[in-house]
């Protein structure tokens, strides 16, 4: 069975997924799209890499690489002892213990995901939860898992029926990958991955999904 709750560990991959709590909107424009990428991106920051993501009206998809364990000290390091969080003093004091690792990183996406359902709510006057329990973090194993989750999230517009092909749906990082924009993922660690952009192109005109092989 897999684990939708695995450990953080350095230099692994992992799909963080979540949605809203009864498919309400997570996103009521483009501007709330943006500024969720904007906090993913800041607080990864040092800590991991975005290898590929998907937004969708009503939940979100990422494909992560979490850094070395000497990048993330180096990254600690160089922020002001002010700065440093409670899981970041926590991690320097048992650098080894996994537990701290872990809960370091889940930090860095709980703050992301906490700041944004703050300001969705104030903006629109709305109280309670905006996320579905706690987001889900499997762990990738292998090249083949992680290609085969970053079509997935790319075609996952077309998985749930709003686009007929995967190209249509805006808010994925399929259009980013191939005009080489790095603003929001790490398109060198992807072209090794799939060994440059023809092979990921490749694999993206193909039909994986389980309603394709069904037709």
């Amino acid at each position: 069975m897999k684990n939708n709750f695995a450990q953080f560990v350095p230099e692994n991959y992992y799909h963080v997924f979540n949605r809203t709590n009864n498919k309400e909107l997570l996103f009521l424009n483009d501007s709330n799209r943006f500024y969720f990428m904007d906090l993913i991106k800041n607080k990864l920051e040092g800590f991991a890499n975005v290898l590929a993501f998907s937004i969708l009206d009503t939940h979100f998809h990422y494909c992560i690489y979490i850094k070395s364990k000497e990048d993330i000290l180096m990254k600690i390091n160089r922020l002001r002892k002010t700065d440093l969080t409670a899981s970041m003093h926590d991690f320097l004091k048992e650098e080894d213990n996994e537990k701290f690792f872990h809960d370091l990183i889940s930090t860095r996406f709980s703050g992301a995901f906490n700041s944004y359902a703050q300001s969705f709510n104030k903006e629109n006057s709305r109280n309670g939860n905006l996320f579905y329990k706690t987001y889900k973090h499997p762990l990738l194993t292998g090249d083949e898992h992680i290609k085969s989750i970053i079509y997935y999230i790319h075609h996952n517009a077309r998985k749930h029926g709003i686009v007929d092909n995967f190209l249509d749906h805006e808010w994925h990082s399929y259009h980013l990958i191939k005009a080489n924009d790095k603003t929001y993922v790490d398109i060198d660690l992807i072209m090794k991955i799939y060994d440059g952009l023809p092979n990921l192109i490749k694999h993206h005109s193909q039909f994986l999904l389980e309603k394709d092989l069904e037709m």
